[in-house]
């Protein structure tokens, strides 16, 4: 199943504590413009999530918010998010692939850095040094520009 939170139908802002925590159907979620915020602990441990897209509104995604989702492994973070908090994604095991549209590095802890090692970081060209240059992001393993569509 696919979770799509359209503006046009919901006036959401703000996806709060413990809102799909422990889902067993969600396998992607592409939530669209108008969310600001991915609250804490929005998609804990929702098992067979595989990927994320978030829009350009939102900017923070907050602690656990997709803690152990063992299955993710793509996750798209849009160019206005700045702040990635605590261990919003502790516990991907399967993560693959994260790509970045930010061209300034988001300020975060070691929120999905656990298993970067295995995946790829895909960010703006033009920022590919400063995230090299920035810990936690510096810990993946390629660090790769975004590639043209």
């Amino acid at each position: 199943s696919t979770i799509e939170y359209r503006e046009d139908t919901y006036e959401v802002t703000r996806i709060s504590f413990l809102c799909f925590a422990g889902n067993k159907e969600i396998t992607s979620v592409v939530i669209s413009e108008g969310v600001k915020e991915i609250g804490p602990s929005s998609f804990v441990r929702c098992d067979k999530l595989k990927s994320i897209i978030l829009p350009n509104s939102v900017t923070i995604i907050d602690r656990m918010a997709f803690e152990d989702c063992k299955n993710l492994e793509e996750i798209t973070i849009s160019e206005s998010v700045t702040n990635i908090k605590e261990n919003a994604f502790n516990g991907c095991e399967s993560l693959k692939k994260v790509t970045c549209h930010a061209t300034t590095v988001p300020e975060t802890s070691s929120s999905f850095f656990d298993y970067a090692k295995s995946a790829t970081l895909y960010v703006p060209a033009e920022s590919i040094e400063a995230y090299r240059k920035t810990a936690p992001w510096n810990t993946f393993k390629n660090i790769l520009p975004i590639p043209k569509e």
